[in-house]
C-alpha cells in the first residue's frame, strides 16, 4: 500500500512539474513576441474605445438641426423657385411639387406629384416628355441659387416635348442666355431652327455649327450648317 500511495505521490508532482514547464515555456514564447501582443491589445483597445464613442453618437439632432435650417432658408425658396419655371414653361397638367426627407443629418429633396391621394411617383404617371420637362425645370430652380455664371450644356433637352411645351422649353432656354452661355446639341433641324428664330426676336446671340465624323475622325466641328439647312428646305418643298 505504501508503495502505490508513494507512485500516486510522484505521479501527482510529475503532472505539476509538466504543467509549471508548460507554463515557463509559454512565458518563454511570449516573451519573445511581447511587443506585437502589447499593441494588438493596446488596437484592440482602441477599436472598443471607438465603437463605444460611435454608438453614443446620435444624429437625430444633427438631422432635426440640418432639416430646420434647410426649411427656412434653402427649401422653401428652392421651392417657390421650382414652381416659377413650372409655370414659365406653362406645365399646368402635371402637379409637381418638391419634398424633402432627411438621413444620417443629411436633408435630400424628391420631386413628387402635388395632390395625389395616393402614394406615386411621378414616372408612373407623367409622360416621357413631361418628365424631361419637370427634370429641365428643377435644374434650372438649382441652378438659380448658383452665384456662378458658368455656362450650360444640353444634349436634345425637347425630346418627347409637345409643340406647347417645346416652344416654352425653347424660349426658356433663348432667356437663360442673359445669364449666362448655353449651348445646345440636337439631331433636330426644327430644334435648330426654333433657337435661332427665338434668339433673334430675343436679340440675343446665336452662333450655329455642325459636329461631323469623317472616317475615324470624330468631332470635328464646322460652320456650314447654313448650306446643309437650305439643301434640306429645298428637299422637303
Amino acid at each position: 500500500i505504501s508503495k502505490v500511495k508513494d507512485e500516486a505521490q510522484t505521479t501527482t508532482q510529475i503532472e505539476m512539474l509538466s504543467k509549471e514547464v508548460e507554463e515557463f515555456q509559454s512565458r518563454r514564447r511570449l516573451s519573445k513576441h511581447l511587443q506585437m501582443v502589447l499593441g494588438h491589445l493596446e488596437s484592440l483597445k482602441a477599436s472598443n474605445s471607438c465603437s463605444t464613442a460611435a454608438d453614443a453618437i446620435s444624429t437625430l439632432s444633427i438631422t432635426n438641426k440640418t432639416k430646420d435650417l434647410q426649411k427656412r432658408y434653402v427649401t422653401d425658396a428652392f421651392r417657390k423657385s421650382f414652381q416659377n419655371e413650372i409655370n414659365a414653361l406653362k406645365l399646368h397638367r402635371p402637379k409637381a411639387d418638391i419634398v424633402e426627407r432627411s438621413k444620417s443629418g443629411k436633408v435630400l429633396h424628391e420631386v413628387t406629384l402635388g395632390g395625389a391621394t395616393t402614394p406615386t411617383s411621378p414616372d408612373q404617371v407623367l409622360s416621357e416628355g413631361e418628365q424631361t420637362a419637370i427634370s429641365l425645370a428643377y435644374f434650372l430652380a438649382d441652378l438659380g441659387g448658383v452665384e456662378e455664371t458658368c455656362g450650360i450644356i444640353f444634349d436634345d433637352p425637347l425630346t418627347s416635348l409637345d409643340h406647347r411645351v417645346r416652344e416654352n422649353v425653347v424660349n426658356r432656354l433663348v432667356s437663360e442666355t442673359n445669364a449666362r452661355q448655353v449651348v445646345v446639341f440636337t439631331h433636330d433641324l426644327a430644334v435648330y431652327s426654333e433657337l435661332e428664330k427665338a434668339a433673334m426676336i430675343s436679340g440675343r446671340d446665336f452662333q450655329g455649327g455642325q459636329v461631323e465624323e469623317l472616317g475615324e475622325h470624330i468631332g470635328i466641328v464646322s460652320d456650314n450648317f447654313k448650306e446643309l439647312l437650305s439643301v434640306d428646305a429645298r428637299a422637303l418643298s
